[in-house]
C-alpha cells in the first residue's frame, strides 16, 4: 500500500530540489525496532555477483566483475539539427550539408544511424548497448520506444515482463509508455534483497531530457531507480514509470551473456532478536564521517552499529544490557570525541552508556522516574569553563517531563520541569541560535503539545503550545528564521505544525495528512531555509513534505515498506547525502537516501526473525 499522504485542497504541489548543506534536526521519538541484520544480493555486469552481508549492505555496491558497463556510444558528437523534432545528424558524406528529412527514420538520411534509429535518441543508444553487451540486434522496425514491448513480445526467445516484475537483470531493456514517444533505457546493474525482490537498478539512457545527452552519473540523471509507485512499478520522474522490462538474451544471463547462476545463492540467516514495542533508535554522524546507530530492544539490550569510510563492513555489537525493556534512545557526541547514549526503560530507569575512543563502554543508572520513559532528547553544551555539560530531557507515562543534567566534577541531578497531565509519548529539544535558551516540547496521548523553556537563568517555565486533537506519536523541532517550529505525527494520520516567533502567539497548521496513523517523523532544514519532513505511517508508507518561504507545502510518497512503519532516524552528511533509517513491523530495516540533484532511493538492508 502507498503512504496515502494526501495534500489538503488549498496546498499545491511544487518542484523539489533539496539543498546540499543541512542542519541536524532535534531527536524525535521512534516506535519499533527488533535489531538489524542485512543481506543484500547485487546483480551486476560481471561474471561474479557479490553477496553483501551485515550492515555493509546499507549502501549495496556492485560486485567486482570481469565485465563492467562502459558508455562508448559512438555518435555522441552528432550535431543538433532540429530540437523540436529531436533530430541530430552526422555528416556521413563529408560535404558539410545536413541531408535530413525531419522525423523520418526510413529514408536513411544523415539523422538516422546504421542501427535504424535517430542519432542520440534513447532508442539508438539502447540499440547500440544491447548489441554490444548481448549480441542481439534490435530490429529497426521496432519504431518509437513506446512500441518496443509490443514488437519484442512476438519475437521467439525474448521475454517481456510487466513493470512490477522482479525478473530484472543487467542487459535488459527498461521500457516506458509515457510521453509522446515513450522511453527506453539499458539496465546496467540490479540490486535485490535476500528474498529476490528488486530494490533498485541502474540504467544507461540517452535523451532522457530531450537533450540527446547520456545521463548516467551526471546531475539530474535519474538513472538510479529504487522507488516503486502505487502500481508496483519503478518510478522515473514527473509521475512517469517503467512499464516493461525486455529480456533479449534469456533468463540468468547478464552483460556479455555471463551466467548469473554461477553466483552463490543467498545464505539463509537466522537471528533471534527481541522486538521493542516502542522502537528506540538514534544516530550520530561523527566529524570523521563515521555513522553510529543505536538501537534498544524489549529485552533491555542496547546495540551499536558503526561504519566509517574505508571500512569494508559495518561493525555491530551489544554495548549495554538492563533488566527492563528500552523505550527511548537519544545520542550525543561530546567535544572530546566521547559518545554518549541515553536511554529510558519501561520501569522508569534513565541510563547513560558512554564510550571514550580507545576504551570500552560504561553504563550506569542516572535517574529513576517511576514510570515508563517514552521519549528522550539530549544535548551537550560546551560551557564557558571549557568543560562539556550534558542535559537529558525525558517524558514519562505519568505525564511528567524531567531534566537530568551533569557538570564536570559533579554528580547527576534530576528535576521535574513540567507536568502535562497526560502520558508523554514523544519529546523534542530546541536550542534557538547561540543563546542559552532551551525549549523542550512534549507530545501527549491526549493530543496536547506542551512546552517547557529556560532562558539561561532562573527557573523553568511551562505552558501548552497547541492541541492537535489526536494522540501525538512523534515530534521533531527546528528553527525557521527566528521562529520555533514543531512538527507532530498523530494517531489520526495528520502531520501537524505549531510555530511561534517573538511578539506572536503560537499558530498551528496541517501540512498534510495520511489515511492511517503517522507513527514516526524526522526532519531538517536546508541551507536555503527549506523545511523537509519525512514521515512513516501504519500502512508502511514513507512520505516527504517540504516547504520554503513563498511556496506551498508539497511532497508525497517516497517508498512503501512491507508493513507498518514504526521508527525513523536520519543522518545528513557533509556531501549533502541524506540517510533515513526506518523500521517496519515486519522487522525489516530500510535505508532511504537522497543525493543532491538526484531522487530518493530505498532498499531493504536487513531482515530478522523474532
Amino acid at each position: 500500500m502507498p503512504n496515502n499522504f494526501e495534500t489538503p485542497p488549498h496546498l499545491e504541489q511544487a518542484s523539489h530540489n533539496p539543498e546540499a548543506a543541512v542542519d541536524q534536526s532535534s531527536h524525535s521519538r521512534v516506535r519499533v525496532l527488533a535489531g538489524r541484520l542485512a543481506l543484500t544480493l547485487v546483480l551486476t555486469a560481471g561474471a561474479s555477483v557479490g553477496l553483501v552481508t551485515g550492515e555493509s549492505a546499507i549502501h549495496p555496491e556492485a560486485a567486482h566483475a570481469a565485465t563492467t558497463f562502459t558508455n562508448d556510444y559512438p555518435d555522441a558528437g552528432a550535431a543538433l539539427y532540429n530540437q523540436a523534432h529531436l533530430d541530430w545528424w552526422e555528416d556521413e558524406n563529408k560535404n558539410g550539408i545536413a541531408d535530413v528529412t525531419l522525423n523520418n527514420e526510413n529514408d536513411n538520411d544523415e539523422s538516422v544511424s546504421s542501427r535504424g534509429y535517430f542519432y542520440k535518441n534513447c532508442t539508438d543508444g539502447v540499440a547500440y548497448w544491447v548489441n554490444k553487451y548481448t549480441g542481439y540486434v534490435v530490429p529497426s522496425g521496432w519504431g518509437n520506444a513506446m512500441d518496443w514491448d509490443n514488437h519484442a513480445s512476438v519475437v521467439t526467445g525474448i521475454s517481456v515482463y510487466d513493470g512490477t516484475t522482479n525478473n530484472i537483470e543487467p542487459g535488459d531493456i527498461a521500457q516506458s509508455d509515457d510521453g509522446d514517444y515513450g522511453h527506453v533505457g539499458f539496465v546496467t546493474s540490479v540490486t535485490k534483497d535476500s528474498n529476490g525482490n528488486v530494490t533498485s537498478f541502474k540504467t544507461a539512457e540517452l535523451n532522457q531530457r530531450d537533450n540527446g545527452e547520456y545521463n548516467v552519473d551526471t546531475p539530474n540523471d535519474y538513472s538510479n531507480y529504487g522507488t516503486r509507485n502505487a502500481s508496483g512499478k519503478f518510478a522515473r520522474y514527473d509521475g512517469k514509470d517503467w512499464d516493461h522490462f525486455i529480456d533479449v538474451n534469456g533468463t540468468n544471463k547478464g552483460l556479455n551473456n555471463e551466467d548469473l547462476t554461477t553466483v552463490s545463492p543467498p545464505e539463509t540467516v537466522t537471528t533471534t532478536l527481541s522486538r521493542s514495542s516502542s522502537g528506540p533508535i538514534s544516530s550520530i554522524l561523527e566529524p570523521s564521517n563515521r555513522r553510529d546507530i543505536f538501537v534498544g530492544t524489549d529485552s533491555g539490550k542496547l546495540d551499536w552499529s558503526h561504519f566509517a569510510p574505508g571500512e569494508s563492513s559495518w561493525s555491530t555489537g551489544e554495548i549495554a544490557s538492563v533488566s527492563s525493556a528500552i523505550k527511548s534512545v537519544s545520542s550525543v557526541l561530546w567535544t572530546n570525541g566521547k559518545l554518549g547514549v541515553y536511554f529510558g526503560t519501561a520501569d522508569g530507569g534513565l541510563y547513560e552508556s558512554w564510550y571514550q575512543p580507545g576504551g570500552g563502554w560504561t553504563t550506569s543508572l542516572i535517574a529513576n522516574e517511576g514510570s515508563s520513559v517514552n521519549g528522550i532528547a539530549a544535548q551537550v553544551i560546551n560551557s564557558s569553563s571549557g568543560h562539556d555539560e550534558v542535559d537529558v530531557f525525558s517524558g514519562s507515562s505519568n505525564g511528567n517531563v524531567y531534566e537530568t543534567w551533569w557538570q564536570s566534577n559533579a554528580s547527576w541531578t534530576n528535576s521535574l520541569i513540567d507536568a502535562t497531565g497526560s502520558p508523554v509519548n514523544a519529546v523534542a529539544l530546541l536550542r534557538p541560535g547561540a543563546t542559552a535558551e532551551t525549549d523542550i516540547f512534549a507530545g501527549s496521548a491526549n493530543g496536547q503539545l506542551s512546552e517547557a523553556w529556560w532562558l539561561g537563568s532562573g527557573g523553568w517555565n511551562s505552558g501548552v503550545s497547541a492541541n492537535f486533537g489526536s494522540a501525538i506519536t512523534s515530534l521533531v523541532a527546528m528553527m525557521y528564521g527566528n521562529a520555533d517550529t514543531v512538527y507532530a505525527g498523530t494517531a489520526s494520520g495528520a502531520l501537524d505544525e505549531a510555530y511561534w516567533s517573538p511578539g506572536n502567539s503560537w499558530n498551528t497548521t496541517t501540512p498534510g495528512s495520511a489515511s492511517t496513523p503517522l507513527e514516526a517523523i524526522t526532519g531538517l532544514t536546508t541551507s536555503s531555509n527549506q523545511v523537509d519532513i519525512l514521515t512513516g505511517n501504519s500502512n508502511g508508507g514513507i512520505g516527504e513534505r517540504y516547504w520554503s518561504a513563498g511556496a506551498n507545502w508539497a511532497g508525497g510518497d517516497i517508498t512503501t515498506l512491507s508493513a507498518i512503519t514504526l521508527g525513523m532516524t536520519n543522518i545528513q552528511q557533509a556531501s549533502g547525502e541524506r540517510d533515513v533509517y526506518s523500521i517496519s513491523g515486519a522487522n525489516t530495516v530500510v535505508e532511504t537516501y537522497w543525493v543532491p540533484t538526484s531522487s530518493w532511493v530505498s532498499h531493504q538492508i536487513g531482515t530478522a526473525g523474532l
